[in-house]
């Protein structure tokens, strides 16, 4: 295994002493997963990876080299990542303030290319998500009025649109904010904590956010109050077990090839480096959801959305869709074998109380 890609040997850490206490359970020791090194090493790494598959700029277009959510993240200060040793939850360490978070993503940049590019992305992935979801949120029908943290884009809010609810985003940031009004959709720029929002909600969504909260204990009282009685909070969070055993298998990994097949796995699902505050699994966001007054009533394991786009490779695209097809095939495997989820991301339903 190459040196500079090997997860570090050891064995605990105080979390107490960096105000990173675990968010799932509060636990204190961390077992390390990667160094910081590790951590830079890795999205060295990344950045040659996606470098590789990008097809060179041509005149006009936005430079592809430095791809928004491939390469470069919010989350890419260097830094540690360890697993709860009570819960098995993931965090980076030393976590920063909500404050300070709450800051960096008002403050995030893309630029109108790349969030027309996203865009077309998440508007096709949430259109497919709901359809797949469907069972699960069959008590909101037309007219069903529903909030979503972290709009982003707006991808969500165009679907939901479509099916006839009554939706409402939130988001922090100043920029994704103009440009989701500007595709004419209702959306709030602040923090769900300091907002005033109309309780009555039928559902809360929150894609790919909650991981990246400063703070979602309180979070989760807030969507409580905000949520009509027995309304749904649906997220969706990266699967914390899905890195731990990404880093098991390249510790053992016999050659070169089978190390660099992992990272492949963990590259086209955005795990390399790690640029989540927190990787729940699934029974340490069930136990935190039902501390703060929801029942947990589904949990479906998934892969991220499609990554590839104009500007890929055509062997990229065939690759990712490969290695994806791949990770499902193991993840499946490894639930048979031990009834646990592994997938990289997970889909959650909770029903509040």
């Amino acid at each position: 295994m190459p040196p500079e890609l090997a997860s570090a040997d050891v064995p605990t850490r105080d979390l107490t002493r960096e105000r990173s206490d675990c968010l799932a359970c509060g636990g204190s020791g961390g077992r390390i997963l990667l160094t910081a090194g590790d951590v830079a090493a890795e999205q060295r790494w990344l950045e040659r990876f996606h470098a590789a598959r990008r097809a060179p700029a041509r005149d006009g277009d936005a430079d592809g080299d430095d791809a928004k959510d491939r390469a470069s993240f919010t989350q890419s200060e260097t830094c540690s990542v360890v697993a709860c040793v009570a819960c098995g939850t993931v965090l980076r360490v030393p976590r920063p303030s909500p404050d300070e978070v709450a800051e960096t993503y008002a403050e995030d940049e893309y630029g109108r290319e790349t969030l027309d590019a996203l865009a077309e992305n998440q508007d096709a992935f949430f259109a497919a998500k709901l359809d797949a979801l469907a069972p699960q949120l069959s008590a909101l029908g037309r007219g069903a009025r529903v909030l979503e943290i972290g709009s982003f884009v707006g991808g969500f809010l165009r679907a939901a649109g479509e099916r006839g609810w009554r939706a409402l985003g939130v988001d922090v940031g100043e920029e994704t904010a103009r440009y989701v009004r500007a595709r004419g959709f209702d959306v709030r720029c602040g923090d769900v904590l300091e907002l005033d929002l109309e309780p009555g909600f039928a559902a809360v969504f929150i894609w790919s956010t909650f991981d990246q909260l400063g703070a979602p204990a309180a979070v989760l009282d807030r969507v409580r109050a905000l949520l009509a009685p027995g309304g749904l909070l649906v997220l969706r969070v990266p699967n914390g077990r899905f890195e731990t055993a990404c880093l098991a298998l390249r510790q053992r990994a016999p050659s070169t090839r089978r190390l660099h097949r992992v990272l492949c796995a963990q590259a086209y699902d955005n795990f390399v480096s790690f640029p989540y505050l927190t990787g729940y699994t699934p029974e340490s966001l069930s136990d935190l959801l039902e501390a703060h007054g929801f029942a947990c009533t589904h949990v479906r394991g998934d892969t991220i959305l499609r990554l590839a786009d104009a500007q890929t490779r055509p062997f990229a695209v065939r690759e990712e869709e490969r290695v994806k097809r791949v990770v499902r095939r193991a993840c499946r495997a490894a639930e048979r074998a031990t009834g646990l989820l592994f997938d990289p991301w997970l889909d959650v339903i909770a029903r509040s109380a």
